[in-house]
């Protein structure tokens, strides 16, 4: 794949940085317009970009921040679609919004999925009420158990 032509790069990256810079202050919703100002400078088809699937990682995890949990579930399943199918964290992001949805079961899956791709260090920055709903269907690795 080519990389992208130098001046959208560059303006993918300044706009990537004010919307890391909007979520660190808790500006979720401008967060994720500037991730989405520059998934709109990638040429199409997007997903052929592995940045879209990192801007799509951003988006998702600002709305579920920003308590935006149907909103996330789409660009967290277009950035599973191109490239990221096995990130933990978007596996974490999709069953903590799918509980918040009350879909039970599907989110024991996800956050189950979650677990076995990242461990427990991957719930340490998490509210504790996340690791203690799989509890029932995650059995702990080893060197984790409590």
């Amino acid at each position: 794949m080519a990389p992208l032509p130098p001046d959208v790069a560059a303006e993918v990256e300044a706009l990537s940085d004010e919307g890391d810079g909007a979520a660190a202050a808790g500006a979720f919703a401008q967060a994720v317009l500037r991730y989405e100002a520059a998934l709109e400078l990638l040429p199409e088809p997007r997903g052929q970009w592995a940045t879209a699937s990192w801007l799509w990682r951003a988006v998702a995890d600002a709305r579920f921040r920003g308590r935006d949990f149907v909103g996330a579930l789409e660009p967290i399943a277009l950035a599973m679609l191109h490239g990221l199918h096995e990130d933990p964290f978007l596996h974490l992001r999709r069953g903590q919004c799918l509980l918040e949805l009350g879909q039970r079961d599907a989110a024991l899956d996800a956050l189950a999925r979650a677990y076995v791709g990242g461990g427990r260090a991957l719930f340490a920055r998490e509210e504790p009420r996340w690791f203690e709903a799989i509890r029932e269907v995650a059995i702990p690795r080893p060197g984790e158990e409590e």
